[in-house]
């Protein structure tokens, strides 16, 4: 966990609201499939803050985003964000070591299966009364386009000038 300061803490709320937005209001959502973006906002808070910042954004945007959007909250729906956010935050010691697409895709791709189709399958179940593996087959179009589309997302950002203004580690004039 890295040193909660004024700006990560900030730089955290704002990923949350990207979240909130980026997943309610700009995804697409039927049921039990959800296509959207907004876990960018989450795989970022991982790579740049660590675990326990990952899962604060995971958690804390899923809750407010359920709230705000007026879908309701499901708490075992709320341990796949969270989760997300752990794994990516675990996963980015092995990520910075070379960083490139390939291994972000690695990355988010693993933690995807893991929370995407079994978290969040398990707890879609769970909730509709649906069998587990008949839930888990339908999403797996749902898992490749998002974690295709969260990849290239995360990266572009990843490799751009904000994850220096995020982390601090830019250099001022």
């Amino acid at each position: 966990m890295k040193k909660l300061n004024i700006r990560n803490i900030s730089m955290m709320g704002v990923l949350i609201a990207l979240d909130i937005v980026a997943t309610r209001f700009l995804g697409f959502s039927a049921l039990t499939i959800r296509i959207s973006f907004g876990s960018v906002f989450i795989i970022l808070a991982g790579l740049w803050f660590g675990p326990v910042e990952g899962a604060l954004v995971g958690g804390i945007a899923d809750t407010l985003g359920c709230l705000i959007a007026g879908t309701g909250f499901y708490p075992p729906l709320m341990i796949s964000p969270i989760v997300l956010g752990i794994l990516i935050g675990l996963g980015r010691p092995w990520f910075l070591k070379k960083p490139g697409i390939a291994r972000l895709g690695i990355l988010i791709g693993g933690s995807y299966m893991i929370t995407t189709l079994f978290i969040a399958s398990w707890a879609l179940s769970m909730l509709y009364g649906s069998p587990y593996l008949a839930l888990v087959a339908s999403r797996i179009p749902q898992y490749l386009v998002n974690a295709t589309v969260c990849t290239v997302l995360s990266y572009g950002i990843y490799k751009s000038a904000v994850t220096r203004v995020a982390t601090g580690s830019f250099q001022a004039s």
